[in-house]
């Protein structure tokens, strides 16, 4: 190796994540475990790496509008949406238009595959517009807070329905439960309704990636498992499962550090962090997470 790659290698382990790596070696594993710090620090690493992603710096583009071979960008979408729900009178028309846009880009963005079943990225739309074409406004002031998504958060969740037709087709379709989607609704649409107003951190996204990451952190910061038990479940369940993962989330912020990160820098942290990893190495990683829990403790 060159002495310049050389060197260029010995820099990554300066502007790489930093990790707590003051954990000890767990017993019966060849490695200790180590995973980022919940630090500015590192939320700011994340930030620009997504600056320079050509993949996410677009789906966080204001002026990425639809095209013939594009959708749209999601924060073109809810950015539209902003200002559409500040005029008085909102177009009935324009209103519904704005969230199909919105739906339709946060799917593509996120590979929700809301469309898997044939139904989804319709019937999705339509439970949010037909909840809000009376009063759009609404909409807004529901992702003020937590506690007032509950109704939309469960709306968007809960299972699509098929036909007769469809669930009989050559083409066999599932119905399909939201509940990631959810999240990743309410949280966009809070973050661009509100950007500038201070109230655009409120939700975490879950998904497949984060799911399994909050895992390895609640044991070892706080000796707790939040696996989810959703699916399948009735919407107050869903709703309840939800906020017991915000809620999670928020002590581990609270726990970790003098200086507190916004649950949007939490969520992509551990997305790039953990994103791409075997399932067995998470798996591991929790399981030493656990063992160290119970070893500070001596459970």
């Amino acid at each position: 190796m060159s002495s310049l790659i050389k060197h260029e290698q010995e820099l990554i382990k300066k502007y790489n994540f930093e990790l707590d790596m003051q954990v000890e070696t767990v017993p019966n594993s060849d490695s200790p475990l180590c995973f980022p710090l919940l630090t500015p620090r590192n939320v700011a690493f994340v930030e620009a790496i997504i600056k320079i992603d050509s993949t996410y710096r677009k789906a966080g583009d204001e002026k990425q509008e639809r095209t013939p071979r594009y959708c749209g960008s999601p924060a073109y979408w809810l950015v539209q949406l902003r200002e559409l729900l500040s005029s008085a009178n909102p177009k009935d028309d324009d209103f519904k238009s704005k969230i199909e846009g919105a739906v339709k880009a946060l799917d593509t963005a996120n590979s929700t595959h809301l469309n898997s079943d044939n139904v989804g990225l319709e019937q999705i739309t339509t439970r949010i517009y037909e909840y809000y074409k009376n009063n759009p406004q609404k909409l807004k002031e529901d992702l003020k807070t937590r506690e007032s998504a509950k109704e939309i958060f469960c709306k968007i969740a809960q299972k699509t329905v098929l036909s007769e037709t469809q669930g009989n087709s050559e083409k066999k379709y599932h119905a399909r439960e939201n509940f990631s989607f959810a999240s990743k609704f309410c949280r966009n649409a809070s973050y661009y309704l509100f950007e500038g107003e201070g109230q655009n951190d409120t939700f975490s996204i879950y998904d497949s990636v984060l799911a399994k990451a909050v895992r390895i952190y609640a044991w070892y910061y706080l000796g707790e498992d939040c696996t989810l038990e959703y699916k399948g479940k009735d919407a107050e369940t869903m709703w309840s499962e939800y906020c017991r993962y915000c809620n999670t989330i928020d002590k581990i912020r609270e726990k970790c550090g003098e200086e507190q990160i916004s649950r949007n820098g939490f969520d992509h942290i551990l997305w790039y962090y953990f994103k791409g990893r075997e399932r067995a190495e998470i798996g591991k990683m929790r399981e030493q997470a656990e063992a160290a829990w119970e070893r500070r403790y001596k459970i």
